[in-house]
């Protein structure tokens, strides 16, 4: 019976997601467009938290597709659909959890890994696990009058389906150490994704 179990939970466990369908040419073609003009303040990721320790935020399809169309308009080269590449066209949202810098810390949170509880239709929630973790090793930016040896930490990407971040909704940090921290999601952050 054991074995039976182990060997259901190992073939679920490898089992591949199912591939996720890109964002239409028409939605790229927009985001190339809003790209070449944009200020820089309008290409920036969202915001999800920012404490005096870690910062969270994300980005979507589109903000991917409109900063690499900002990137190449600054090296004085034009964005076609055909040059972007398949990564940032999925259709979905990519959650960032970094650490901060403060000049009196002598360690910096690294994170562990990120999840999502997305509330359902009978009051409850349920937890959406991402799609995809990256982990790497960062440096934690400092203070422009900061001179000292450079500061990294371990920071995550977490990739999500398109509908995880929703309004009453909350991003799960969990740092190493077993630190968890919880960040709800509400409507002013959704208000002006695109």
């Amino acid at each position: 019976m054991i074995w039976t179990t182990l060997l259901l939970l190992g073939a679920t466990l490898s089992r591949e997601a199912p591939a996720v369908a890109p964002v239409s040419e028409d939605k790229v073609r927009e985001a190339i467009e809003f790209g070449r003009t944009a200020p820089d303040s309008a290409l920036q990721q969202y915001v999800l938290k920012t404490t005096e320790r870690w910062v969270a935020n994300f980005d979507t399809p589109f903000l991917r597709v409109a900063q690499l169309a900002a990137l190449q308009r600054k090296a004085d080269k034009r964005l076609s659909p055909s040059d972007v590449p398949a990564s940032f066209v999925t259709n979905e949202v990519d959650v960032y959890v970094h650490a901060r810098f403060q000049a009196d810390t002598k360690q910096f949170l690294n994170v562990e890994y990120v999840t999502v509880l997305r509330p359902i239709p009978n009051g409850r929630s349920e937890s959406i696990l991402p799609r995809d973790v990256d982990r790497f090793v960062r440096q934690v930016p400092a203070d422009a009058d900061y001179y000292g040896p450079a500061r990294i930490a371990k920071s995550v990407r977490a990739r999500f389906q398109p509908d995880a971040l929703k309004v009453g909704g909350q991003v799960r940090i969990v740092f190493e150490g077993g630190i968890v921290e919880t960040v709800v999601i509400e409507a002013n952050t959704l208000d002006s994704v695109r």
